[in-house]
């Protein structure tokens, strides 16, 4: 079941490196425009959940599980912490939008 666990974290790893350079594409394209700023927070954020994943993997072959918990919880809340910085940005740009269209 551990082996099972493992491969799981290693596709989520990939998929989250996958996102976040699909990320920084789309940041390259919107370079200077409105949508920068929200992008420049979302794009790392795949990084940082496959440390996360790389650190679910060392865990699970390591003996020192308290040290690689507490590495794995901050680098979770970080990556959760991004994603709600960067939609809090695209929620106040769309809501700047609206409110210049009622204008």
């Amino acid at each position: 079941m551990e082996y099972v666990l493992m491969a799981i974290s290693a596709v989520t790893a990939l998929f989250a490196i996958g996102l976040s350079s699909y990320g920084y594409a789309l940041l390259k394209t919107f370079k200077g425009g409105e949508l920068e700023k929200p992008f420049k927070i979302l794009a790392p954020s795949g990084f940082i959940l496959a440390a996360s994943e790389a650190v679910a993997i060392f865990g699970s072959t390591a003996i020192d599980d308290w040290l690689i918990n507490v590495i794995q919880i901050t680098t979770r809340s970080l990556f959760i912490l991004t994603l709600f910085l960067g939609f809090h940005r695209f929620s106040k740009l769309w809501v700047a939008q609206k409110e210049v269209d009622k204008v």
